[in-house]
This record gives C-alpha cells, sequence and structure tokens, in this order.
C-alpha cells in the first residue's frame, strides 16, 4: 500500500497557521461569542449550503446535525492531528487502520467530554472528520474516485480520477428536516387501508382501538428515532442506527472467521507446479476469498442493527447473524433510511477525463473515512464508505 507521509515540519506548519474558513453567505462566532446560541437551519430549506466547523482556538466544534437525538451531544470540540498520529498511521494494516483511526480520533476530542466516539452514528462520524480537516489541514478534499468504465480494468491497472472538493460548499440536512420528510412519507401510507391500524397496534398494543386517534395527531408526534420497526409476514424486526462500533465488530467477526483461510492460501503449497503458477493459483483463491469476507463484512454491519426478532431482544452480533432477513426487509429498510437522510446530503457532479462520463454522485455514499487520514492512501485498499408503510419509528 503506497503511502506518501507529512512530514514533521509539514505538520508543524499546518499547526502554526491559524486558518479560518470564509464562505460568503456564513457569518462566523468569535471566540467572545461562541458561547451564544446559534439559530437552528430553516427546515423549510432542504440541503441548504453552510459550513460545518466553528474556529475555536486549538479546537474546531462540532455541531451535529444529529442535535444530541442518539448518543452523541448536541456538540463536540476536537484537536488536529499530531506527528505522533501521523506516525501511527504509517505502521497501520488494511486490517487494523479503521481501529486506528478511530483509536486517534478519541484522543482528539475534547478531554472533558466521556463521550465515545465509536457511539456516533455514520453520519455523524463524517462531520467530526471533515470538521478537523478543514480547520487543520485544508478546506479543498482531494477526493479520489473510480469511474464504471474502469470496473472491468484489473484492479492494479486501474485509473484512479481525482476532484477537488471545497468543504465548505458542503451540504447537509439537519435531523429535523428528516423529521419532516419522515412526516410525509407515514401522511402517504396512512392513506392505505390497514396500515394506521397496524400502527396503532405496534405503539400503542393489539387493543387500540383506531377509532380513539386522530392520524394527524399521530403524524405531528413523529420524529426518526430509535429503534424502527417493519412487520414482514407478520414477523416484527427491529433496528437502530448504524455505529462506528458496529463497523469495528463486523470487522472484527469476519477477520476472526477467515483468518485461518488466509493463512491457508498463503502456506499452500502444490508439488510439480512451477512457482509462477503456484502464485497466480493463490492470487486466484485469494480474490474469490476477499470477496467473500467482504460480503460477509457487510452482512455483519447489517445484522449489527438488528435488536429485536420478533419479540426477542438480540445483544450479541453472533445471535444477530443467526436471523436470516428476507431480501424486501433489507430493500425496504434501505430505502426507507435512504429517504431521511440526514448529515452530508451533498450531491456532486464527477466528470470522468477517461470516457468523457459525466454522473452525480451522493457524496455520503462516496466518501470513506480513511480519506481523510493526512497521508495519501491507495484507494483501491481503502475502507469503502457504506450504508414503505409497514415500516414505523420508535416503536
Amino acid at each position: 500500500m503506497t503511502k506518501e507521509f507529512l512530514s514533521p515540519s509539514d505538520v508543524k506548519d499546518l499547526e502554526s497557521k491559524k486558518r479560518v474558513i470564509t464562505d460568503e453567505d456564513v457569518e462566523f462566532e468569535s471566540e467572545e461569542t461562541s458561547q451564544k446560541k446559534v439559530s437552528a437551519p430553516n427546515p423549510s430549506l432542504p440541503n441548504q449550503p453552510k459550513i460545518k466547523a466553528i474556529n475555536i482556538a486549538n479546537q474546531v466544534k462540532i455541531d451535529f446535525e444529529t442535535m444530541g437525538r442518539f448518543d452523541t451531544p448536541s456538540s463536540l470540540s476536537f484537536s488536529g492531528y499530531t506527528v505522533d498520529h501521523i506516525d501511527n498511521f504509517a505502521l497501520v494494516t488494511e486490517d487494523n487502520i479503521l481501529e486506528t483511526l478511530v483509536s486517534i480520533t478519541e484522543e482528539l476530542k475534547d478531554k472533558n467530554s466521556s463521550d465515545e466516539i465509536g457511539n456516533m452514528l455514520i453520519e455523524e462520524y463524517f462531520e467530526v472528520l471533515i470538521g478537523i480537516e478543514s480547520r487543520f489541514n485544508t478546506v479543498n478534499h482531494m477526493h479520489r474516485w473510480v469511474c464504471d468504465c474502469q470496473r472491468d480494468v484489473d484492479e492494479n491497472s486501474r485509473i484512479i480520477n481525482e476532484t477537488i472538493i471545497h468543504l465548505p460548499s458542503l451540504q447537509f440536512t439537519s435531523i429535523e428536516q428528516a423529521d419532516e420528510k419522515l412526516k410525509e412519507i407515514c401522511r402517504e401510507s396512512f392513506e392505505t387501508e390497514g396500515v394506521f391500524k397496524n400502527y396503532l397496534s405496534l405503539k400503542y398494543g393489539e387493543d387500540a382501538s383506531i377509532e380513539e386517534f386522530n392520524k394527524e395527531d399521530e403524524i405531528s408526534k413523529m420524529k426518526v428515532s430509535e429503534p424502527y420497526s417493519i412487520l414482514d409476514e407478520n414477523i416484527l424486526y427491529k433496528f437502530r442506527y448504524l455505529r462506528i462500533k458496529d463497523l469495528l465488530f463486523a470487522n472484527e467477526y469476519v477477520n476472526k472467521k477467515y483468518a485461518g483461510k488466509i493463512k491457508a492460501i498463503k502456506n499452500k503449497q502444490i508439488h510439480n507446479v512451477k512457482a509462477f503458477e503456484l502464485k497466480q493459483i493463490k492470487e486466484d483463491e485469494m480474490e474469490a476469498l476477499t470477496k467473500k469476507k467482504n460480503q460477509e463484512f457487510l452482512r455483519a454491519l447489517r445484522k449489527c442493527t438488528l435488536v429485536e426478532y420478533n419479540g426477542k431482544q438480540l445483544f450479541e452480533l453472533e445471535d444477530k447473524m443467526e436471523v436470516q432477513l428476507p431480501i424486501n426487509v433489507a430493500l425496504k429498510t434501505t430505502d426507507f433510511l435512504d429517504k431521511l437522510k440526514f448529515g452530508v446530503t451533498h450531491k456532486q457532479d464527477f466528470d470522468c477525463p477517461i470516457c468523457g462520463k459525466s454522473e452525480q454522485r451522493s457524496l455520503y455514499l462516496e466518501f470513506n473515512f480513511i480519506e481523510f487520514v493526512p497521508v495519501k492512501l491507495d484507494p483501491r485498499n481503502e475502507v469503502r464508505g457504506i450504508t414503505g408503510g409497514n415500516i414505523f419509528m420508535g416503536i
């Protein structure tokens, strides 16, 4: 994995600069007024551009779009990377790079906070990494991406494109704006016969009488929350949002499961087979095994968010992996959550200099955590960014 590291002198230069992020449409708080109340974004203006980082002395303050609704408070402050942190990144492998990044981010967090990085939602962690880079490194983020025209090209021969993304121009959506979208979805789904009755039964019990409740009153109380439930073939599944610790758990699970198989391939010997032929056999087997391992990782990620199955609470990943999720449940939950996106919701135009194709991609899906590490990594080896009427929030 090719890396170009920042030198200690480069880091000192970055730390010494009093970089201030500016934007024509944003009025920043001074250090003296940083404690004053900041007005909330107007829900009627979805995806309005704004800068997420408020410059506070040696730290960057992140005001999360989740506004303290989950396990993370409404705001946290972070310091920048040190030379020691960059040295640590020099020693990482593909298996432990995410764990290393999370561990270092924990060290950067305000020492007065007891909140854990592992409990952050994926959306919140992206805000942290973007804020740290824009405050301590640069507001012009270099994003490396692969066009679909390179899909059938050998992995080692693929051409990596580079696009500069201006971080202050990113668009974000607040959790309150997502609330309004949820209400619209439920208002429409309640028009389908039986859906409102199912909702009342799940929330208030089987004895709830539909005549005693008003649809608009119930809709007005709705907000994006956990758990969210989906009823399929009379089986109730309950999920929560994906956390950073889920990535670590899923990674540990698959590494443990496939460690022996990977070692067996590396140590494989075949008599009367030439060295270059054996090497090719090992590479082919390793590629197939890596693909299977990645599929298992994604499966484990999805199962991490499952908290209850047909009335039985689930705590351990091993128990969750035993539950067979119907494909329609997986597709419905993915589509439902995609409509309720909050955090980074910016869509970027990407122009391929190879084939000339231009397409718009969601940066939430396009970004990956590792590209915000202050070293240059090979995108082919990075950890990739991840994740109707019978799905209900908070019940």
